[in-house]
């Protein structure tokens, strides 16, 4: 028994000693996607998983979607730093007998950035804007789950976009 507990206390130190993580300019992709969504969940430090059971659902916890007592939107618009903007909206439906559909979509945009060349030279107004849709399916595992209300499953089809326009 103690052979088991100690390869158990092992795989724990183990798991809990990865490598440091780092990020830097040009290392990170769709970061834009670490904005908080809703004000409850960005007042809770994103702690939200357990309690995503509204229209916040397809982002912070597909699963919660099973559990949404009705229809729900949710819409946000944040004016960020200079000319960008963030918008997020999304969509619940409850289909019954603990399961749930949704759909969200987040997009960030640059607005106009003012380009030059190496000796400062106007090259011309550019922008960039990235994109996040989702469609997502969440279900209590079994009946008696549905009723005591803790154990959900999902499924989530993300799409993630970006680009950038040279404006003329």
């Amino acid at each position: 028994m103690n052979a088991i507990k100690s390869r158990y206390v092992l795989a724990i130190l183990l798991c809990s000693m990865g490598s440091p993580l780092h990020s830097a300019v040009g290392t990170e992709g769709a970061s834009f996607l670490d904005i908080p969504v809703g004000a409850r969940p960005a007042a809770m430090g994103g702690a939200y998983s357990a309690l995503a059971t509204d229209a916040y659902a397809p982002v912070w916890n597909p699963a919660g979607l099973g559990a949404i007592p009705d229809k729900s939107l949710a819409t946000q618009y944040l004016s960020y730093l200079d000319t960008i903007q963030y918008e997020h909206l999304s969509y619940v439906h409850p289909l019954g007998g603990g399961r749930g559909l949704g759909g969200s979509i987040q997009y960030l945009g640059s607005g106009n950035i003012a380009g030059a060349d190496a000796a400062g030279n106007s090259t011309g107004d550019f922008s960039s804007h990235y994109a996040a849709y989702s469609l997502d399916y969440g279900q209590a595992v079994t009946e008696t789950e549905r009723r005591i209300g803790n154990l959900y499953h999902a499924l989530k089809t993300p799409y993630v976009r970006e680009g950038l326009h040279r404006l003329v």
